[in-house]
């Protein structure tokens, strides 16, 4: 057999259908003989039940196990294999149709002593948020594959059982395979890749032999999974203390000590302060929230934030948990992390230099130096809790504006609905000028629109704006009139006006009681009162817009 495909899997009863179903495009496209074995850890739902109805037309092998973490049961798996090669899979990782093909291929071109890293992509069916793209492009906390290029060999730290295969015979010569001391997902393959690495394996980026990751994770969520990091990191270091300084763990333990011994550790703290990252995590999430509504150049500065913040609470998690397994009895590891991580003035790094700067210092001097530093911790400390509370409320500032132009766009409408509803011609200026109103009602719709609309004015809008003139005329006569002589237009004015909306309509000057003077296209009339009438009728204007009460206003 040249193949087997190891995949430890737990609770993933729902998406395994899916992953069965790409697997068979696997099958229809593979040369070579290959089989699958997933080794269930010990799952709660229907994961085996699951796998057995699903299998068919499959070369499927079903190992169940009782729950003891993912090193066992990839160590069940490997046990059981019967390929010329292991590859490594998770649960949650569909294959592109020629991946077998790949990594059979690759691995005999470079031979037994080579390991083969595949690429590991975003499903292309998940809805990736920023965080997502920061994990794996921009932070690495999780992948840091687009940093390679095809061919390229990379050290023990990016041995991703994710998509990586190797010989079996190789692999079964390490003592142990994978070290079931650590209980929890995270750095079990690492520390086997660093093993392996010692007797002479290298590792192989090859793109070509690429899978596609379907895992949604939020920011609350991937800071879960850095906690356990931090403590599966110590399971790590105690296993091989001479990687101490690679993983932190040394540095974040006497970080933390010279903080205890500082006293910076009394720190007077707002009352109503979270003990936890909930507030960091709440604004990452209103930032991803408004990303994808923001205009491009907003985008650029908001992604800019959000990285900053996720790099540093993705260590601050990290770090959590590093010390939560070194000691978990302390429960001031937040207190102590949200001033390393988020103070924008950096006053606990200050603080450091400045220990290590003046430890010769006298007592006096140095209890003058403490009160100084933690007058400055304390405004700065409080500084952070305010920008995080300003942040919110701008947001919600946003928010509020937002609504109030939603307002505003809908009271435009309804003026524009009343105007087109009432008669059109009024006594006043709005006589001679009803483009006027329809201009200005038009600014408002198209300016009060949401800014994320803005340049695609919705067609129901532009019909409103639009209806009351049909190809540039006024879509049925009318009458305009004048009361006083201030307000008539100058000629010009007039000339332009019937221009637009057609020669058909008038002015009327009331020039004293019982006379009128009619402006028309090129003509001016005299008029009395029944004449007026007269000629309202001829124009389709009944006695009721126009009789002698309006005219006497």
């Amino acid at each position: 057999m040249d193949l087997s495909v190891v995949i430890p899997t737990y609770n993933r009863a729902s998406l395994l259908i899916r992953v069965l179903d790409a697997w068979r495009e696997v099958d229809q496209a593979t040369k070579y003989k290959y089989e699958l074995i997933f080794s269930d850890d010990g799952s709660s739902d229907n994961t085996v039940a699951t796998l057995k109805q699903q299998a068919k037309g499959l070369s499927i092998v079903i190992l169940e196990n009782e729950h003891g973490g993912a090193a066992r049961a990839r160590n069940a798996a490997i046990r059981r294999a019967q390929g010329e090669r292991i590859l490594m899979l998770g649960d949650d990782i569909f294959p592109n149709p020629q991946l077998v093909n790949r990594h059979v291929e690759l691995s005999r071109q470079f031979g037994p002593d080579t390991a083969i890293l595949g690429d590991i992509k975003w499903h292309p069916e998940l809805k990736l948020n920023y965080l997502m793209h920061h994990i794996t492009e921009v932070g690495h906390e999780q992948f840091s594959l687009n940093a390679f290029q095809p061919g390229q060999y990379v050290d023990f730290r990016h041995f991703y059982t994710a998509n990586i295969s190797l010989d079996r015979q190789f692999l079964l010569s390490e003592p142990g395979l994978f070290d079931e001391r650590f209980s929890k997902v995270n750095f079990e393959d690492v520390e086997l890749g660093y093993r392996l690495a010692n007797r002479g394996v290298h590792i192989r980026f090859e793109p070509e032999a690429c899978v596609y990751h379907y895992h949604d994770y939020t920011a609350e969520a991937f800071c879960n999974r850095q906690r356990i990091a931090g403590e599966m990191a110590v399971v790590f270091v105690r296993l091989h203390p001479e990687l101490g300084d690679l993983f932190g763990v040394e540095r974040t333990r006497d970080r933390y000590a010279k903080f205890r011994s500082s006293s910076l550790v009394g720190l007077p703290r707002l009352t109503d302060a979270p003990r936890n990252f909930d507030a960091i995590i709440k604004v990452c999430e209103t930032y991803e929230y408004e990303l994808p509504l923001a205009m491009e150049p907003e985008q650029k500065y908001i992604k800019l934030a959000l990285s900053s913040l996720y790099v540093r609470l993705f260590r601050a998690c990290f770090e959590l948990g590093v010390l939560t397994k070194l000691d978990p009895t302390r429960t001031d590891y937040h207190d102590y992390l949200k001033s390393v991580y988020f103070n924008s003035d950096g006053y606990w790094n200050l603080y450091l230099e400045a220990t290590d700067a003046f430890r010769d210092l006298s007592e006096p001097d140095r209890s003058l130096r403490e009160i100084i530093l933690r007058s400055y911790a304390d405004q700065t400390n409080a500084g952070m809790e305010i920008a995080l509370t300003n942040k919110e409320v701008e947001f919600l500032r946003r928010n509020e504006a937002l609504a109030q132009t939603e307002r505003e766009l809908a009271d435009a409408r309804r003026e524009l609905d009343r105007f087109k509803a009432s008669p059109p011609w009024r006594i006043g200026r709005t006589v001679v000028y009803p483009a006027r109103l329809i201009r200005n009602l038009t600014r408002r719709l198209t300016s009060t629109l949401p800014q994320r609309n803005a340049g695609n004015v919705p067609k129901a809008a532009e019909e409103q704006v639009q209806s009351p003139i049909e190809d540039g005329r006024v879509s049925s006569p009318r009458l305009g009139i004048i009361l006083s002589e201030r307000d008539l237009p100058s000629p010009k004015e007039r000339s332009s006006f019937l221009s637009e909306f057609g020669k058909e309509h008038c002015f009327i000057l009331r020039a004293n009681h019982d006379e009128f003077k009619v402006f028309s296209a090129g003509r001016e009339l005299s008029m009395n009162y029944e004449e007026l009438r007269g000629l309202a009728g001829r124009l389709s204007l009944s006695a009721r817009q126009l009789g002698p009460e309006t005219i006497r206003q």
